[in-house]
């Protein structure tokens, strides 16, 4: 479900915005970005892919995963009042 997420949503994705839309404690995801160090980019806005063709694998691999775009949607939609972020993504994740 990060992956998919991450795949579909606008750059950078910042962690807390990112940790509430998966229903997910800060510390797991920032935990999990770590992991992905090479892969990924941490910015003091946010994660991003650190090149395109990670980002192509990630877009081909999991984009298309609808049961998890569902879950992260529902989450973002209970989010858009009190999150600019999550009102700016869901369209186009919709």
């Amino acid at each position: 479900a990060f992956l998919a997420g991450l795949a579909v949503l606008p750059p950078p994705v910042p962690l807390d915005e990112y940790a509430e839309a998966h229903g997910m404690a800060l510390a797991a995801i920032e935990s999990f970005v770590a992991d992905l160090w090479p892969l990924l980019e941490r910015t003091k806005h946010g994660i991003m892919f650190r090149d395109e063709p990670t980002e192509t694998l990630v877009r081909e691999r999991y984009a298309s995963k609808i049961e998890l775009l569902r879950r992260v949607a529902s989450n973002l939609l209970l989010r858009q009042d009190r999150s600019v972020y999550a009102a700016r993504a869901l369209p186009g994740l919709l």
